[in-house]
């Protein structure tokens, strides 16, 4: 009997939601490092008990390589569908550890520790996951349509991010203080465990990509394809490093960064900046589509050369721009709108990059290396670089660096290369 086929839109939203879940936890977390400062590390002042909870933060980022390796062999060796499972099982496990954790009130420095433990997972977990969306997307895609599924895992991530700040908004304002700290933060990790147990649901209807299953039936699968990646694929993961450098600049200047940049660098009120950073959101879920739909007529490195053009020539202009009160909206829909153009490029990009038996090492390992270094110091950096000068334009000063890399690297793409790649 044979079985009932899957439809494509399903294996969109099983795919997506694992990116979801993902950075729907990392940006709750962002929001409650204040919090958990205070409940976690109370022992401290208040300065260290801060910087003590971002080191904490910090080993979900420094992690990622780690489990783009890990989960990259895996999912080169035994196939893309295991993989994607085991990336948001292991996700979704220190999800409901966190909701479930006790405080350092109830268990002293222990509790610290368990919290370390549970973001280490995250991390380890999210190195993974992200890179196995974009493969199995991709390789799943129909021919011509690869760039527009390929960015439906860049639409999960600004999903995720904007599902955990509007919960963060919407409990806070609607729920006093008090309550909030005791048991309140604990209802928004479990919700996003929940959406952790609907993907492990989904993906577990799913099957093995078209592309690995070929590789699989011709037994062509590597035994060692980290060994391979490092030893044949050096160039092609410099070129993804190379175009991975701008995105993730982009997301964390523009995106997570945003909040503080309007609230501690520009002084706007902090609702106003949280309502700037929630609107790009909402910009970044249209645009990324979109960018997906132009690829059905534009080849993914011509859109993301084009996009990488706008940010080298626009990026002083809409930073400076948004100083003034009546220009701020515009600037931070504009910036968006070329972030998103070149957000839903990327993934196409990125699995064209490497052949099907190192394909998910190769996006696993080069784009968590760029995330973790280039992602996890580059508001630190910004903010160094406005305290020395005084300038607040230094984020679209990183934006030109990094729009030329990606320039100068997305050349040194030869032509036809990208669809042969994903043979």
């Amino acid at each position: 009997m044979s079985r009932k086929p899957i439809s494509l839109k399903f294996v969109i939203v099983a795919t997506l939601l694992g990116n979801t879940i993902e950075w729907y936890d990392v940006a709750t977390f962002g929001f409650l490092v204040p919090l958990f400062s205070k409940l976690f590390f109370p022992e401290s002042e208040e300065l260290e008990a801060l910087m003590k909870t971002l080191v904490v933060f910090a080993f979900g980022s420094i992690l990622r390589p780690v489990g783009g390796l890990l989960f990259g062999y895996l999912g080169d060796r035994y196939g893309r569908r295991n993989a994607l499972i085991a990336t948001v099982l292991v996700m979704t496990v220190p999800v409901f550890m966190i909701a479930l954790l006790p405080t350092y009130w109830q268990i002293g420095a222990a509790a610290s520790w368990i919290l370390m433990f549970a973001r280490m997972m995250q991390g380890i977990a999210a190195g993974g996951e992200f890179p196995g969306a974009v493969t199995f997307l991709v390789e799943s895609a129909p021919s011509g349509k690869k760039g527009f599924f390929g960015s439906f895992v860049y639409f999960g991530v600004a999903l995720g991010v904007f599902l955990g700040g509007m919960d963060f908004y919407l409990l806070g304002s609607h729920m006093n203080e008090a309550k909030f700290e005791e048991w309140g933060w604990r209802t928004l990790f479990i919700a996003g465990g929940a959406i952790g147990l609907i993907a492990i649901f989904m993906r577990s209807k799913l099957r093995e990509s078209p592309a690995f299953q070929g590789i699989r039936e011709s037994h062509e699968t590597l035994r060692d394809p980290i060994k391979n990646l490092f030893w044949h694929q050096k160039r092609r993961l410099f070129q993804l490093i190379g175009i991975e450098v701008l995105e993730t600049l982009g997301f964390n200047l523009i995106v997570t960064f945003s909040v503080a940049y309007h609230n501690k660098i520009l002084h706007t009120r902090l609702d106003t900046s949280i309502g700037l950073s929630l609107l790009g959101l909402l910009v970044l879920m249209v645009v990324i589509p979109l960018g997906g739909l132009l690829t059905l007529k534009l080849e993914p490195k011509r859109l993301a050369i084009y996009a990488a053009w706008g940010f080298l020539i626009l990026s002083l202009p809409l930073f400076w721009l948004i100083q003034f009160e009546h220009h701020r909206i515009y600037s931070v829909i504009l910036l968006t709108v070329l972030l998103g153009t070149y957000m839903a490029s990327m993934p196409a990009i990125y699995a064209d990059l490497f052949p099907t038996k190192v394909r998910y090492s190769g996006i696993g390992f080069g784009y968590n290396a760029t995330v973790a270094v280039v992602g996890g110091f580059s508001p630190l950096l910004t903010v160094v670089m406005i305290q020395k000068t005084e300038w607040f334009l230094a984020p679209a000063l990183l934006l030109i660096v990094g729009a030329g890399i990606a320039l100068i690297t997305l050349r040194s793409i030869r032509e036809g290369v990208l669809e042969k790649n994903l043979h």
